[in-house]
């Protein structure tokens, strides 16, 4: 099924095998390139307890190796599990369908799908199909192809007018959202000045980024800090009683106030003490 290739495992139709992982090499070509760490440890830990759940799909590749169409996230996890286990590419194994004629049309329309893509890589795999659809194709034919609307389907293809140096960063490394890069398409900005947007953009959202992921590090831990009752309580308390004082001193300023503002005041200040003074009780209860 391999031509060239040692020990070469045959497939047959619709037949899940295990292949070793020096066997298989990634597709180069392939129009993912960002694999977030946090991400395939997460999987790696989900293959390691419950096992690889659906197998990689492989054809064939070069130097007598089999080429991943689809599955290269498990292929990096479970290859992270070898080698914290210290097993070696020949040892590990991981289930994988042999393709024979691979239609490359279904494995983006699958990736789209799944939204494994980020919204550049997106950008790009929907260009893709639209190639692959004929020169005829309008974005209403590529929309209807993926069960999208029209007009979604060319807010993604506008991000391929940013310049390369943001196109690049953002397939690589991305974190600023597709509503800001859409944004940013559409204005009218010459590259340099679209180009420092990005960068401002993106140390924003990357600092965005690293605390959730310190946020989600501490909650798997259990080490998030949680305001207790008391506490918030009492910042409810402090907000009462701020409004209180700033309503008072606008009566004492506003010396011409009328009697129907006045007396609005009074009832909005009593409420304000009696909610402050209920919680104060309860405060009191838990001491």
């Amino acid at each position: 099924m391999l031509a060239g290739a040692s020990n070469t495992l045959e497939f047959g139709k619709n037949e899940i095998r295990d292949l070793p992982l020096s066997q298989i090499s990634p597709d180069k070509y392939q129009i993912r390139k960002e694999f977030r760490d946090e991400v395939i440890a997460a999987l790696a830990e989900s293959i390691e307890k419950e096992g690889q759940q659906q197998p990689i799909h492989v054809t064939d590749g070069n130097n007598g190796k089999y080429k991943i169409i689809d599955g290269e996230c498990r292929y990096r996890a479970i290859g992270r599990i070898a080698k914290e286990c210290d097993q070696s590419p020949e040892e590990t194994t991981i289930r994988a369908i042999y393709i024979e004629k691979p239609q490359k049309e279904l494995g983006i329309i699958d990736n789209l799908l799944r939204t494994t893509y980020n919204p550049m890589e997106e950008a790009e795999a929907l260009e893709q199909l639209k190639k692959l659809l004929g020169k005829k194709a309008t974005d209403a034919d590529l929309a209807k192809r993926i069960g999208k609307s029209r007009s979604l389907v060319t807010e993604k293809l506008s991000l391929l007018k940013l310049p390369d140096e943001i196109k690049s960063k953002a397939k690589h490394d991305s974190c600023v959202p597709f509503r800001r890069l859409k944004a940013l398409a559409a204005k009218k900005d010459d590259a340099s000045a679209k180009i420092l947007t990005y960068e401002e953009l993106h140390k924003e959202y990357k600092l965005k980024q690293s605390q959730s992921d310190a946020t989600h590090k501490k909650q798997k831990e259990g080490t998030t800090e949680k305001v207790p009752m008391p506490t918030r309580s009492i910042i409810s308390a402090t907000k009462k009683m701020e409004y209180i004082t700033n309503k008072v001193l606008e009566i004492d300023i506003k010396k011409d106030i009328d009697k129907e503002a006045k007396a609005q005041f009074i009832k909005t200040i009593k409420n304000a003490i009696d909610a402050a003074q209920s919680i104060l009780n309860k405060l009191e209860e838990n001491i």
